[in-house]
């Protein structure tokens, strides 16, 4: 989904009366147009902040892509190796030597830019999240997420529960979904994802 489309739907969660069109194209046309003088100018505005406030959720919760890269020792000490450390990576989850006898596991320790591993391989496979794109009021609005389908569907509710004012009560029905939404995705991603090796996070 296209951050048009994620405020699109927003917006018509707090007010189902209004009825838009949210294909890509036209969602980001519509927003384009309630930005510059609607009723909504406001709310939409205020919409960026919330966002990039689920996207930190949807980063802990470690529901932000997931991707892999192959890397190379970058420099050696004793018998430490040094690779480099993907510079969009939130959260490590496995580093794998490249052997004959295929992609071993091992143990691997995340440092402020680099990975430190004690085997010695030629190439190395680094499996990662993803670290969140940041939103502000410059970002376009045909700006893809990058999340997968099922994490997108729930920001609106994140920012339904933050910003809807004439129900407080269906705010905080909206948070409660939104967190149980998140609780049970990751149960999900954790249980699909085998042979992980105690990630570190990336501070």
């Amino acid at each position: 989904m296209t951050l048009g489309q994620i405020k699109l739907e927003a917006l018509m969660l707090m007010y189902p009366e209004i009825r838009l069109p949210t294909d890509k194209d036209l969602a980001n046309e519509t927003l384009a147009y309630l930005q510059e003088g609607s009723l909504y100018c406001d709310l939409i505005a205020s919409m960026d902040q919330s966002i990039t406030r689920a996207l930190f959720y949807i980063e802990l919760w470690e529901l932000t892509k997931s991707k892999r890269r192959v890397a190379k020792i970058e420099r050696e000490e004793w018998c430490e190796y040094f690779l480099p450390l993907p510079s969009d990576a939130f959260l490590v989850n496995q580093v794998s030597a490249r052997t004959r006898e295929g992609n071993i596991p091992i143990s691997f320790v995340v440092l402020d830019n680099e990975i430190c591993v004690l085997e010695k391989a030629s190439e190395y496979i680094i499996e990662y999240r993803e670290r969140g794109i940041k939103i502000d009021a410059k970002t376009p609005l045909s700006t893809e997420l990058s999340l997968a389908n099922e994490v997108e569907v729930i920001i609106p509710y994140f920012i339904k529960g933050e910003l809807y004012r004439e129900s407080p009560k269906e705010a905080e029905i909206c948070l409660e979904r939104f967190f149980s939404a998140l609780d049970k995705l990751s149960s999900i991603e954790k249980n699909r994802t085998e042979c992980r090796i105690s990630p570190y996070k990336i501070v």
